[in-house]
């Protein structure tokens, strides 16, 4: 929370921006699932948009909640900047969404921990004006505007 501390932004929680639900692979570590579920994990590559690991949740389900929220920030704050902060999933998927891409594609962006994206969106299209900048990493101080809160994905 140090960001909104330091640009004096209201936090305002979404559990629609956690990270996907992996079920019974939360916690492990791909080469753990491959150990684990070599048939279940490649049905998963077959049919990503539709198929879940045992109580977790599909790429149709998290992009669905994930533009829900985003829908939701934006009616609540037209014409304003946002800042949103979520883990690297639900952002990829969002980045997808916003430029009319499907979300299994959501693997060809690539975002740090950390890192930094500015989407302008608009009626028209969106226009990504940055994209997984870490040099804020490098300096040790963030940087950034005002926004009208900061919304992340706890709960």
């Amino acid at each position: 929370m140090a960001i909104a501390g330091h640009h004096k932004l209201k936090i305002i929680a979404d559990p629609r921006l956690r990270e996907v639900s992996f079920g019974n692979w939360e916690g492990l570590t791909y080469t753990e699932i491959q150990q684990r579920d070599p048939q279940i994990l490649a049905e998963w590559h077959d049919n990503i948009l539709e198929f879940s690991s045992l109580g977790g949740e599909n790429l149709r389900q998290l992009a669905a909640r994930a533009q829900a929220a985003l829908q939701s920030i934006n009616h609540a704050h037209p014409g304003e900047n946002i800042l949103l902060v979520a883990h690297g999933g639900v952002l990829q998927v969002l980045l997808c969404q916003t430029l009319g891409i499907s979300p299994k594609k959501y693997w060809q962006f690539h975002l740090s921990p950390g890192s930094l994206s500015e989407v302008a969106i608009y009626d028209e299209g969106a226009i990504i004006n940055l994209l997984n900048d870490t040099c804020h990493l490098r300096r040790g101080e963030g940087s950034g505007g005002r926004g009208a809160g900061f919304y992340d994905e706890s709960f």
